[in-house]
């Protein structure tokens, strides 16, 4: 018995719907519309919070020269000792409002270094969110792209996918350049905001070390003065 093979072919699409077309378009075009609002939000949240870490660093440069003055005052106390004409009730006194002082300031600049950090952290967050946004964007242009060649030949449909595929790529190509731009900017700041913050904790240290050890030795100083 003789068997015959049959050439096997790929099937043709089948003309879609006028409905299930529209709809699919309306999926797409709402799709891209999401993932331009997400990338909108994304860059205004990014530019946000970069504000807050640049205050957040001043303010804490600020706290820094009022600790660094409480120790220039704190030493010169110590110092004031050794040459009479004030009590020791008034060395006192003063010790004890350079302590407060400094306490205030110890308080403010932690505020503002948790400012800075949280307005770094969320900068970070809402880059690689723009990014995801612009990729989402991506995927919808890709999307039509293959719709486009399964509905080629269907005359009355090519024009409206298209017509939607051509819209939304010209709108990517935008998504592209605003994500380049702020990321390339955005990335550039934050890391000279991070060295910034590392020099600066440094520094803090070390000057508040200096107003302990001055405080210590002005007490010292204080208990002497007859």
């Amino acid at each position: 018995m003789v068997h015959f093979s049959r050439r096997q072919q790929t099937p043709r699409m089948s003309a879609p719907s006028s409905h299930s077309l529209k709809r699919t378009l309306g999926i797409h075009i709402a799709n891209a519309a999401a993932a331009r609002k997400a990338l909108t939000n994304a860059v205004a949240l990014a530019k946000a919070a970069q504000s807050i870490m640049l205050e957040g660093l001043q303010n804490a440069e600020t706290s820094l020269q009022s600790l660094t003055e409480i120790r220039i005052r704190t030493e010169a106390l110590g110092a004031k000792t050794q040459f009479g004409g004030v009590t020791e009730q008034d060395l006192k006194r003063r010790l004890a409002d350079y302590t407060l002082h400094g306490v205030n300031v110890r308080k403010e600049h932690e505020t503002a270094m948790d400012d800075a950090w949280k307005g770094w952290r969320s900068a970070m967050a809402n880059i690689v969110r723009a990014g995801k946004a612009q990729k989402d964007h991506d995927e919808v242009v890709r999307e039509l792209r293959r719709m486009e060649v399964l509905y080629r030949g269907f005359k009355e449909f090519e024009g409206s996918v298209s017509g939607v595929r051509s819209s939304i790529e010209r709108e990517n190509e935008e998504v592209c350049k605003e994500v380049v731009a702020i990321a390339s900017a955005s990335q550039e700041r934050l890391r000279g905001a991070l060295e910034q913050m590392n020099a600066h904790s440094a520094a803090w240290e070390w000057v508040d070390d200096g107003v302990r050890k001055a405080a210590a030795a002005a007490r010292r100083a204080i208990t002497g003065v007859e």
